[in-house]
This record gives structure tokens, C-alpha cells and sequence, in this order.
């Protein structure tokens, strides 16, 4: 029974089988990814409460020491007060938000009444910017500005209850003051460094699934948008359409002309092909000078081709010189064709390259 027991207390402190000196701050719990924010939340929260009870037994060994008992017993008392709480927060995630504002609440009455008690306006400062301190990096930077705003009324109250000075009284308030405002300067810094990395993650995200050159969804977009897709159509057995498109001679106005003129000529055929499109179609660059649409009304596709070959016999301009470009074009009907994002693929792919084939140079063919 008594081994039982032991286990499940180092369970308590040490997370189970684990075993992990770090889930003493973290209090054992399993965070998501998505749930970053709220784990760092709960180490500060551990952190301050197992440094405040080494700090409070600290201090009340001196308290004792120096024959302040009184000081001594209301410092025992607070430690003894972190330490529920802090195995409170261990029993459930529900209770960790509940027992940080009772915490909050047992320091403000404590504190106060020590600051109260020592007749000095200035010696419960430190206590007073410690508890402003975990309240902004814990609950948010509103919270922290009503503690500032609660704090500084009682520091002014209990201030005047003393006979202290308005000079006084000015010194001090005036340090928390300047350490509010020194907070308020690090939560905008903070603040603003996380939007910019926000916006770095954003453009990560965007880069992972757009094309750089053409500023199109690439490849690894199609595929995902294209497998969620392909699900939904199983279901409904809808038709819809896979379009491979290549343009012809790509090769050849790389060698001829120079790579930049080729990526304008890449960059015109993305804009033309979007521009011809539908805002529900799916348009990507598959990888070079191929492109791939899915258009999921079947019905649409002869008119989608009709409007593309119409504005591809417009010259693209490029540094180098005004050039007509032409496409070849593949087509797999699903289900007919195929079921499977390699069905289909493959056999617009072959299709497109029997186009090719066909095409007669001189005509410069679009489809």
C-alpha cells in the first residue's frame, strides 16, 4: 500500500513513468502545438510558484531569526499558500486560471498588509511589481494595467492612512509608475515581435504552396487541394476535369532568348490561364513550363479552351523580343479516365503528349 502511495506521488510531481524533471514546471500535462502560449503560461506559473516558496522559507528563517514572528508567520503562510496551488494546478487544467486569481487575490490582501504594517510607503514596491509582472506575461497586458491602477490606489490610500507627505507619497508611487510604463514599453516590443513573426510565418506558409515566379499555387498545393477534392467527387460521383498543359518550344526560347525571357514568358501564360479561368478552378504550375487546372464543371472546359486560345494569340512581350507562344493541352475526365490522382494524372499526361505529337509546328496549334 505504502509503495502504491509512493508512486503516485512522484506520479503527482514527476508526470508517471516519465519521470521528467521538466513536468515539475510544467505540471505534467500534454501540450498541442497549437497550444504553445498556454504551455509557457504554465511554466512561468510553476516556475514563480516553486521560486516563491524557496524565496518565502528563506525569508522566514530570517524573519524567525530576527525575532519578527509575526512577519515570519504571515511568509510561512504565503509559501504554504503557493504550494496548494501549485499542487491544485497539478490535479486538472481546469483549475489553473481559477487558482492563479485566488493566488493573486491572497497576495494583493498579504502584501498590502505587510506594506501597511511597515509604515513605509515605498517598502511593499517590490512585491507589488512582482505580482504586475506575472499578471501581464501569465493573463494578458489589460489585466496587468488594472492590477497597475488597483495597486497604486491602495499604495495612495494606505500612504495617507500613515501621515505620510504628498512628497512622499509622490516618491513612492513614482518607481511603479516608471516600472509600469517599463512594462507597457516591453509588452509593445513584444507584441510587435509577434506580428512580425506571425507575418513570417504567414509568408513561409504562402511560399510553401505558391510559386515564386508565377505567383500561382505550385505542386505540393495542387496535390493537397486535388486529394480532398478527388474524396468529395468519389462520394457524389460528380464529374470534373484534369487539365496537363506544357508549352511548346519552352526549350528552345530558354536557349534562344536567355532564362529571363523565358520566366516572362512562364509569368504571361500563369496570368492569361488564371485570367481565362473560373474563381472555383484550380490552376497550378506542376513543375518547369507545365501547367495543371482542375476545373470541376465538365461543362466548361471547351469554353475555358476557346477563351485561352484566343488570348494566346496575343505575342507575349519579353526583354528580348515580342513572342508567340503556344500550349499543348491534356485532358482526363474523371471518373471516366480515371478515380486516382495518378489515374488521372497520367492519362492527361499522355494525352497532352499525343497533342503534342499531332501539332503541326507551322500553326502553332493551342490545343
Amino acid at each position: 500500500m505504502r509503495i502504491e502511495q509512493g508512486f503516485a506521488l512522484s506520479g503527482l510531481f514527476f508526470g508517471g513513468d516519465s519521470m521528467k524533471f521538466e513536468n515539475l514546471f510544467t505540471s505534467g500535462y500534454t501540450f498541442s502545438k497549437e497550444e504553445y502560449s498556454e504551455k509557457l503560461s504554465y511554466i512561468l506559473f510553476n516556475s514563480m510558484l516553486l521560486f516563491n516558496v524557496v524565496l518565502l522559507a528563506l525569508a522566514t528563517i530570517v524573519r524567525f531569526y530576527e525575532a519578527d514572528y509575526y512577519q515570519a508567520f504571515f511568509d510561512s503562510f504565503y509559501g504554504l499558500v503557493s504550494i496548494a496551488v501549485y499542487l491544485t494546478t497539478r490535479l486538472s487544467r481546469a483549475y489553473f486560471v481559477k487558482t492563479f486569481y485566488a493566488l493573486v487575490i491572497i497576495s494583493f490582501l498579504l502584501i498590502t498588509f505587510s506594506f501597511l504594517r511597515e509604515n513605509n510607503p515605498i517598502g511593499g514596491l517590490g512585491w507589488y511589481f512582482i505580482l504586475l509582472m506575472t499578471v501581464v506575461f501569465i493573463r494578458g497586458y489589460r489585466e496587468g494595467v488594472f492590477l497597475f491602477l488597483v495597486s497604486t490606489v491602495t499604495i495612495v490610500i494606505v500612504a495617507v492612512i500613515n501621515g505620510h507627505t504628498p512628497v512622499e507619497i509622490l516618491i513612492g508611487v513614482m518607481p511603479f509608475v516608471v516600472a509600469y510604463f517599463f512594462i507597457s514599453f516591453y509588452e509593445k516590443r513584444n507584441t510587435s515581435f509577434s506580428k512580425m513573426l506571425e507575418a513570417q510565418k504567414n509568408l513561409y506558409a504562402y511560399q510553401a504552396k505558391y510559386d515564386r515566379l508565377t505567383k500561382i499555387p505550385n505542386r505540393e498545393y495542387f496535390f493537397e487541394h486535388f486529394e480532398t477534392l478527388l474524396a468529395k467527387r468519389l462520394l457524389s460521383r460528380e464529374e470534373m476535369v484534369v487539365l496537363f498543359m506544357d508549352i511548346d518550344h519552352f526549350k528552345g526560347i530558354n536557349d534562344t532568348y536567355g532564362h529571363q525571357a523565358g520566366d516572362e514568358v512562364l509569368v504571361e501564360t500563369a496570368r492569361r490561364l488564371k485570367a481565362a479561368l473560373h474563381a472555383e478552378d484550380i490552376l497550378a504550375r506542376f513543375g518547369g513550363d507545365e501547367f495543371v487546372v482542375i476545373m470541376k464543371d465538365a461543362s466548361a472546359v471547351e469554353g475555358f479552351l476557346s477563351r485561352f486560345a484566343t488570348v494566346m494569340r496575343e505575342p507575349i512581350a519579353t526583354s528580348a523580343k515580342e513572342l508567340l507562344v503556344t500550349l499543348s493541352v491534356g485532358t482526363a475526365a474523371f471518373p471516366t479516365h480515371g478515380s486516382t490522382e495518378t489515374e488521372l494524372l497520367a492519362y492527361a499526361d499522355r494525352a497532352m503528349y499525343q497533342a503534342k505529337k499531332e501539332q503541326i509546328p507551322s500553326l502553332h496549334k493551342c490545343y
